[in-house]
């Protein structure tokens, strides 16, 4: 496998709320206001997700990717390729 891409990602996280009953309010003021940032190797994409990963295996007989995570697309807010200049 060739080398992946590298991304910087701006998204959306969602937020979840400890068990119990909520006033509506409530629940409004927990919602997620911050960005959040993730830099990581592009493992593979569809029309609806990412799939990002920490780490890359290049060894062909290895299974390819470690710390994968996956953003829906509709939570991206920006993606910007990054170049990598480790050898």
């Amino acid at each position: 496998m060739k080398t992946p891409t590298t991304e910087r990602i701006e998204w959306v996280d969602s937020t979840f709320m400890d068990s119990g009953w909520k006033d509506v309010n409530e629940a409004l003021l927990s919602k997620a206001k911050e960005i959040i940032v993730s830099v990581g190797f592009v493992a593979g994409e569809d029309d609806e997700a990412l799939a990002m990963a920490l780490s890359w295996n290049s060894a062909e007989e290895a299974k390819d990717w470690g710390s994968v995570f996956v953003i829906p697309k509709r939570a991206i807010i920006s993606r910007r390729k990054m170049r990598l200049d480790g050898h």
